[in-house]
């Protein structure tokens, strides 16, 4: 018999860009290889940019899973006072961001 989920889900909040999108499904895969059974998974992955194909790898990639997948895309208002240089780019911000991007 197997056990019913319980309520409250296991919230699961990452942001990436398109440079951190297979990183990003390999950090998921894990999440839901590893997590506490008997639990809904819910996941908001804030899209930076993307690209279709790399969309969906990772949704190949959580397949198997049993998981509810958000795609949030920022407002580029929010950021365009932001400073970026080489390597930080808009994406290093959105934890900053997730009170004003998620529901």
């Amino acid at each position: 018999m197997v056990a019913p989920l319980k309520e409250d889900p296991i919230v699961v909040v990452c942001g990436a860009d398109n440079n951190y999108a297979m990183p990003l499904a390999t950090m998921l895969c894990s999440v839901m290889a590893n997590h506490q059974q008997g639990h809904r998974v819910e996941i908001f992955i804030i899209d930076g940019g993307i690209e279709a194909r790399n969309r969906q790898k990772i949704l190949d990639s959580l397949n198997q899973y049993q998981v509810t997948l958000h795609w949030v895309r920022p407002d580029e208002g929010n950021s365009k006072n932001l400073m970026t240089s080489g390597y930080i780019t808009y994406a290093t911000y959105y934890k900053i961001l997730i009170p004003v991007l998620l529901p």
